[in-house]
């Protein structure tokens, strides 16, 4: 039962709701701009959760792996450090789910399979660089959180994706990326202390102009745009104001990429048909926030 603890500890599976939020948006995007939906269209959305899910989880794998002397200095309590799980292991099923992860994607269609394989080489460049080149580590970090949206939107892509669709699309996933590489500077203050840098404050401020800029060149009114950037500015704020500890700050803003979907949600919303079950789409994305933080309570998420 330890040796299961320390392997689930190291997949930091209190985050995995917010890859399937992700995931999940891009779909329900692609949908709202015409995708068809079949019998088929559902296996493809469950290939891409779980191919996002196993690459994301062979990540975490593969860093706790590279990381084991920087996290014997620093985090003594995570598995690698503590022997529970030995870095070889650690590596070895890394890199098995990495290639499974990207198959998994593969058998959602073929699109969302290069954007697995591109995914896939993200994660092994992050592995490879994120202490040896840190300027550009929270930048890969955050290529990989925007490719989540476009697994979800290639499983089921429209016939002919619309320019607004693709903007949309394009726009959210920088949006994603933005606020994650400012986690991921935040973060790196976790187990050293101090306070982060401009760039880590400014980044989640910049993630709150791609999509409303895209909206308001489609014709949206001034105010969907600036709920869609006020939400989103709100988000740092209130895990400033309500969580002192860095490590807590970091865990809610991970979680609170799933209310960044839920703001793309609200914005396409309307081009569902109250009946249509798929309408319900922004409550799944609630929930996943939820989950997201009720795992906290029984898995570490950084």
């Amino acid at each position: 039962m330890t040796r299961l603890r320390a392997w689930l500890e190291l997949t930091r599976g209190a985050n995995l709701p917010t890859v399937w939020s992700n995931v999940l948006v891009g779909w329900l995007l692609a949908v709202a701009f015409g995708a068809k939906l079949d019998a088929g269209s559902f296996p493809q959305l469950g290939w891409a959760l779980l191919g996002a899910s196993l690459l994301y989880t062979a990540g975490m794998f593969l860093n706790d792996a590279a990381d084991a002397a920087w996290d014997a200095a620093h985090r003594r309590e995570r598995p690698v450090p503590s022997g529970r799980v030995s870095a070889r292991s650690a590596a070895l099923a890394g890199g098995a789910l990495l290639l499974v992860g990207a198959e998994a994607c593969h058998l959602a269609s073929p699109a969302a399979g290069v954007a697995g394989l591109v995914l896939a080489s993200l994660v092994l460049a992050y592995t490879r660089w994120h202490k040896s080149r840190p300027a550009a580590a929270p930048w890969l970090m955050g290529a990989c959180r925007a490719l989540l949206p476009l697994v979800g939107f290639l499983a089921n892509p429209p016939d002919l994706a619309p320019p607004a669709g693709l903007s949309l699309l394009l726009a959210h996933a920088l949006a994603l990326g933005l606020f994650t590489s400012g986690i991921s500077l935040l973060a790196r203050h976790e187990a050293t202390g101090g306070e982060p840098g401009r760039l880590a404050r400014a980044l989640p401020l910049l993630a709150t102009l791609p999509v409303p800029a895209v909206l308001l060149t489609q014709g949206a009114t001034p105010w969907v745009a600036l709920i869609w950037a006020c939400g989103l500015m709100l988000l740092p704020a209130w895990s400033r104001r309500r969580h002192a500890d860095i490590g807590d700050r970091v865990a809610f803003r991970i979680a609170a990429l799933c209310l960044v979907d839920y703001l793309l949600w609200l914005a396409v919303r309307a081009r569902f048909e109250p009946s249509d079950p798929l309408a319900m789409g922004g409550l799944m994305l609630l929930l996943f926030f939820g989950t997201a933080l009720a795992l906290r309570r029984l898995l570490p998420s950084t």
